[in-house]
């Protein structure tokens, strides 16, 4: 944790840590002009930043066009301190809630609920990219849920820490040892390969964020950050309907549309994802733009590539002449009834020889039969399911 000196000014009185970041911390104060609990974000100095950098000034901008944007899923910001002694800092809504991230720990969430999430979500961010204003950090830790007095619940965007203006297309930031800022499991990947990024990148992230919600899983994994990256250029996920088959086939469809590997597969803006999920809601046909989506298959990879295996000619079989075997066969055939006449001869109990004795071999012989019988047609036991079965879904509850 690093401990920073409090130099603010005489209106806001800092009562605790509440979280720290790559680029600053966030504070949670009292505003003693307005009475209320407010959350102060400072950014750290350059030696503690973990993009080795100073303050960009663009930072300061955007929290002041942010602090001007008033939307109900979007954190509000109150008040810009450029100048402040210990360091800018913008001064913001106190949110007393949870994160997705915290949200869904026991089970996925419920199709009506994640509807709710994903309308106001996408709503925030079409306003925001109006104001070519692209986020650029989407996760669930970043998107925060907070209960009414109706029980409702509402989300509202976080950190926009590496939110970035995209009159033209913008690069994703880079720290000093030259790897790129963000969560690798939630970043599209132009931004992974440092490409001109617009608000589709922010529609790939929230695609990842949605897989996440209705299955618990993230949709891109790996043992290495290397293989997590690998796996979202290669866009090799599973699909949707392998958690959760019981969802309509529209919706997983929906999913992965804003998920493709190419920004121009996805959709043109949020605006657009909107309209195609709110027809699926109402159980109409979600008419895709550039017409029916293909269902998305699993690929299977396999170890040894059919390209590296050398090509084999298959194999004729050659026809015998019928006397090369069947002589052979028939003087077989007759030594073996000679021996065994032979010795069925010696065998033979005598008159005088105990008949509880052959009874004996005899049912050994039955016992044994019945033992190997018993192993050979053992019953199958039953095939394991070819998909995982999920709890069942939970409502977002506080």
């Amino acid at each position: 944790m690093v401990i920073l000196i409090i130099a603010m000014n005489s209106r806001y009185q800092i009562q605790g840590q509440i979280n720290q970041g790559g680029v600053g911390i966030v504070l949670r104060a009292w505003d003693t002009r307005l009475q209320r609990i407010v959350a102060i974000k400072r950014f750290l100095p350059p030696d503690h930043r973990s993009d080795g950098g100073a303050i960009d000034p663009d930072l300061m901008r955007e929290a002041t066009v942010l602090s001007s944007m008033q939307h109900p899923n979007i954190v509000s910001i109150y008040d810009v301190l450029p100048d402040d002694p210990g360091g800018p800092c913008v001064v913001m809504e106190y949110l007393n809630g949870k994160d997705l991230e915290q949200a869904v720990t026991e089970a996925a969430i419920t199709v009506e609920d994640f509807y709710k999430v994903a309308e106001q979500t996408l709503d925030a961010l079409s306003n925001a990219h109006r104001l070519n204003l692209l986020h650029r950090d989407i996760k669930p830790a970043n998107i925060q849920i907070t209960w009414l007095a109706n029980g409702t619940f509402i989300c509202k965007f976080v950190d926009f820490g590496l939110a970035r203006f995209f009159e033209k297309p913008s690069k994703q930031t880079v720290r000093a040892d030259g790897t790129v800022m963000g969560s690798v499991y939630y970043m599209a990947p132009e931004q992974l390969e440092r490409g001109p990024l617009d608000g589709r990148a922010d529609l790939y992230s929230l695609g990842c964020v949605f897989y996440y919600l209705l299955s618990m899983h993230r949709p891109f994994e790996g043992q290495t950050i290397q293989q997590v990256i690998a796996a979202h250029l290669a866009n090799s996920f599973r699909p949707l309907r392998h958690y959760r088959p019981q969802l309509p086939g529209p919706l997983h469809e929906w999913v992965h549309w804003l998920m493709e590997r190419r920004a121009e597969q996805r959709p043109a803006d949020a605006a657009a994802a909107l309209a195609v999920l709110r027809r699926i809601q109402l159980g109409q046909p979600p008419a895709w733009p550039g017409g029916p989506r293909p269902t998305r298959r699993t690929a299977v990879i396999p170890s040894h590539p059919a390209s590296a295996r050398p090509a084999t000619k298959p194999r004729r079989r050659r026809r015998r002449p019928l006397l090369r075997w069947l002589v052979p066969a028939l003087s077989s055939t007759a030594l073996l009834g000679i021996g065994a006449f032979a010795w069925h001869l010696w065998q033979v109990p005598s008159l005088s020889s105990s008949p509880s004795q052959a009874n004996k071999a005899a049912s050994s012989v039955v016992s044994t039969g019945r033992t190997a019988a018993s192993h050979t047609a053992s019953p199958a036991l039953p095939a394991p399911p070819l998909s995982p079965q999920p709890s069942p879904p939970l409502a977002i509850n506080p």
